[in-house]
């Protein structure tokens, strides 16, 4: 449903804009960011929508930077052992 608003939106602007800005590479200029800017907005809504999928390209590998993390920690120092 979102997709739709955004084609409808799409075909409208150009009309309102150029309705109102008389400069022609201007009217380009602001259709296309207003464009892009409400495209961007959508993805990451999109993103956020489920955080956690199982694969997503942009996450960090988090396991990897706590485990150099921890062997960091370990190598500043002696770890100390439980009592029995």
């Amino acid at each position: 449903l979102i997709q739709v608003f955004l084609v409808l939106y799409v075909v409208t602007v150009p009309l309102v804009v150029n309705a109102f800005v008389l400069y022609i590479p201007l009217r380009v200029t602001i259709n296309f960011l207003v464009v892009f800017v409400y495209y961007a907005l959508n993805e990451v809504g999109n993103n956020l929508e489920d955080p956690f999928l199982p694969y997503d390209p942009n996450e960090l590998p988090l396991s990897m930077i706590q485990h150099s993390f921890n062997a960091r920690l370990l190598s500043l120092g002696v770890v100390p052992v439980e009592p029995d």
